[in-house]
């Protein structure tokens, strides 16, 4: 009723309603594409679902603070902020969507402070590993591979247990430029078992991806950066994701709102 409430007040402003969403680039930049009219994002941009899984149902998450010093970017430590502070619980959680793409899964690495147990999660390269973070924090590494399916599964079943009506879409990263053999057995795993869960739950798990064929590097990403990273894609790229995330929608005739 709140949230009704709340993204009524929302339309009335001309602001559309939130939807949670968790995504990196790609998941943004196909987000922004075809539904940023649609609803406002309120992202966990490194929620690794395993521990997403926890937090959102009560198990303390990372103290930012204690991290800060540890972290090399101000943009990166907003995003352990997302992970401490669970923005989905501050309205967003009432929709009946959610967009998330494969990326923490993918690359995201688990850490957990040795005496207070709270864990977080990054990459490697996104901080500074110094004798005191190795004093203070275990490095659990990436959700492994045989627990991938585990992890997802108990993610989506929770998700789809707080109303009948909910729905994911889950657009997943292309290995097209990827030659390194660890990254391309996560995509596997990934792939294999989003492709069982899309038949557990038809209609509900809306599972996106594209041919190796399909994916574009761009020259310039976001006219910013030289188009050398792996995950980085062209526009080409977001509007096939985009094309085919309406289609399904309007097959099922639905529509991402609220």
């Amino acid at each position: 009723m709140k949230y009704r409430i709340k993204n009524q007040i929302r339309r009335l402003l001309g602001k559309p309603p939130l939807m949670p969403t968790r995504t990196a680039c790609l998941g943004q930049d196909v987000f922004n594409a075809g539904f940023g009219v649609l609803a406002q994002p309120v992202n966990i941009q490194k929620g690794r679902v395993d521990l997403l899984f926890e937090w959102m149902q009560g198990k303390p998450g990372p103290d930012a603070k204690q991290l800060r010093p540890y972290i090399k970017r101000d943009d990166i430590f907003e995003l352990i902020e997302q992970q401490a502070t669970l923005p989905w619980k501050m309205g967003a959680m009432d929709s009946k969507w959610l967009f998330m793409d494969s990326y923490s899964e993918l690359v995201d690495n688990k850490f957990t402070h040795k005496k207070e147990g709270w864990s977080f999660c990054s990459t490697n390269g996104d901080l500074r590993h110094t004798d005191d973070f190795k004093a203070d924090f275990f490095y659990e590494g990436p959700l492994p591979l045989e627990a991938i399916p585990a992890a997802y599964e108990n993610f989506f079943q929770w998700f789809f247990q707080q109303s009948s009506n909910r729905r994911i879409i889950f657009v997943h990263f292309s290995d097209a430029f990827e030659v390194r053999q660890k990254y391309l057995e996560r995509h596997a795993v990934i792939r294999d078992c989003l492709r069982d869960f899309e038949k557990r739950w038809p209609e509900r798990l809306l599972n996106f991806q594209i041919e190796r064929s399909e994916a574009v590097r761009p020259e310039m990403y976001r006219g910013l950066i030289p188009g050398v990273h792996p995950y980085h894609f062209a526009e080409g790229t977001v509007q096939v994701f985009k094309q085919r995330i309406e289609q399904t929608l309007t097959n099922l005739s639905v529509n991402a709102r609220g």
